[in-house]
């Protein structure tokens, strides 16, 4: 969460919150992008972050915005790096 008690949407949310609608099981996700069962979880919950290459593979993949969820990898990797910009989709902001 961040300051204002507001959840933020990340790539990993926005994941887990796709294979929630689509009916999906951490594994059956996997198993149709290429990957495993632990890589789909260490996404979703944060412990590790896609590439943009990757991200752009995803949403290929899962039939998603290729814009959304390149933007949310990007600013995950900005927060990781303790970078305080986020991209919107109206532009760069700074990160309070």
């Amino acid at each position: 969460m961040n300051k204002n008690n507001k959840l933020e949407e990340t790539f990993g949310s926005t994941l887990a919150t796709i294979r929630k609608f689509k009916g999906m099981t951490l594994e059956q996700m996997g198993e149709f992008i290429g990957v495993t069962a632990s890589v789909i979880s260490d996404l979703e919950y944060g412990r590790t972050v896609p590439s943009i290459k990757r991200a752009a593979f995803f949403a290929s993949k899962l039939d998603q915005s290729e814009q959304l969820l390149i933007r949310l990898s990007i600013n995950d990797n900005l927060r990781k790096l303790g970078i305080k910009l986020e991209i919107t989709p109206k532009g760069l902001k700074n990160v309070i």
